[in-house]
């Protein structure tokens, strides 16, 4: 619904139409000219919406007169002459508000702070205020403390996975080849070999335990690591894991 303008307002509107026009190449100062409009809604004797009026006045889409607003406020809110242009200012926007002088200060710091360098510093600064990923188990559950330090050291198990597999490759290649230097190792060897596999992977870490790593030292299933093998979890209940793993996928654990 349209509504008149008071005197006042009127003529606010002219100097500020008057403003966009004399410094169309200045998205600062027409950013904020822009918003005065919008936000005292100067527009609304002969337009509805602020839409309308950009889209008819300036030829304007709203999206393109809400960017260079918002653009036009980061850049006001920076120490002059820093960011004086509109990529500058998109640069900066994915910043919080509370970092980004660090972050112009870190692209000022060889010379006049340009796009490029503001968005580098943005990665720089970002990197130091993002706390790390949460490191999953196997079955998507974010890993506690306690248990961390045994999940660290699954390539260490692996490592010796591996070399028991490579060793009864190695011994089942002789026997397919009957190499004579292997003519004493008999299968039960290579059995062995299997069994010892199996019970290897036993400390592989799989899924943080029942417990979650909260009084490991008294739970009988992870024996105080807060952690298990892909074998020990298969022996948790069926509903236990599917409690669990819809818990998982709806980011509550």
């Amino acid at each position: 619904m349209k509504e008149k303008l008071s005197v006042t307002e009127g003529m606010l509107l002219q100097d500020l139409e008057k403003e966009i026009k004399q410094h169309k190449d200045s998205f600062i100062k027409c950013g904020v000219a822009l918003a005065k409009i919008r936000d005292q809604k100067l527009f609304r004797k002969d337009y509805a919406t602020f839409e309308e009026y950009c889209q008819d006045i300036w030829g304007w889409s709203a999206n393109y007169g809400r960017r260079l607003i918002s653009m036009s406020s980061i850049a006001k809110a920076c120490p002059v002459g820093t960011v004086s242009t509109e990529r500058q200012a998109r640069a900066l926007a994915p910043v919080p508000e509370e970092h980004r002088a660090e972050v112009i200060k870190l692209a000022s710091s060889s010379g006049s702070a340009t796009a490029s360098s503001i968005a580098s510093a943005a990665k720089v600064v970002k990197a130091k205020f993002t706390p790390p990923a949460a490191v999953l188990d196997e079955t998507g559950i974010a890993i506690p403390e306690i248990p961390m330090k045994y999940w660290n050291r699954r390539q260490e198990v692996l490592d010796i996975l591996k070399t028991i597999r490579e060793l009864q490759n190695h011994l089942d290649r002789a026997k397919k080849d009957d190499d004579l230097l292997y003519i004493e190792v008999n299968n039960s060897v290579i059995a062995d070999l299997m069994m010892l596999k199996e019970a290897v992977s036993y400390a592989l870490p799989h899924a943080v335990c029942t417990c979650n790593g909260r009084n490991s030292s008294k739970c009988t299933l992870c024996k105080g690591r807060g952690i298990v093998s892909k074998q020990l979890w298969h022996k948790v209940p069926r509903e236990v894991r599917d409690m669990r793993e819809k818990m998982s996928k709806k980011g509550k654990l």
